[in-house]
């Protein structure tokens, strides 16, 4: 509830919520509609740390590309996007790759999906 009254703030250029433990209380789910409307001035969202799903960070993702294609929206402010320490997976590196390239100013910063290592190697 309190990073929602802060999204609210029309001046906020940096929100930190590191290790809020956001993912046991459907954070993201709360936050995305803040974002989806667009919010006037914030660069930097850290996220990072919370424990969030993989569908949980996807929606929040949808929420951003949303304002990023909507005409009823400007385009968003938002410049890094930290979301390192939830969990990730194919849809949400689908996403960032959608994010990249309607708004290539915007750094996510999240953790890779592991590879194999005896990926492509042949024995």
């Amino acid at each position: 509830e309190g990073a929602a009254a802060a999204l609210c703030c029309g001046s906020l250029t940096s929100l930190r919520l590191f290790n809020n433990k956001l993912g046991t209380q459907q954070g993201f789910q709360l936050l995305a509609p803040l974002l989806c409307g667009g919010h006037p001035s914030l660069v930097n969202l850290d996220l990072g740390g919370n424990n969030e799903t993989e569908d949980d960070v996807v929606h929040l993702l949808e929420s951003i590309k949303r304002k990023n294609t909507s005409e009823k929206f400007e385009k968003s402010t938002l410049r890094v996007l930290e979301l390192g320490g939830n969990e990730g997976g194919n849809a949400v590196e689908e996403i960032v790759e959608e994010l990249k390239r309607l708004q290539p100013e915007l750094d996510i910063a999240r953790d890779r999906p592991r590879q194999d290592p005896n990926e492509g190697h042949s024995n």
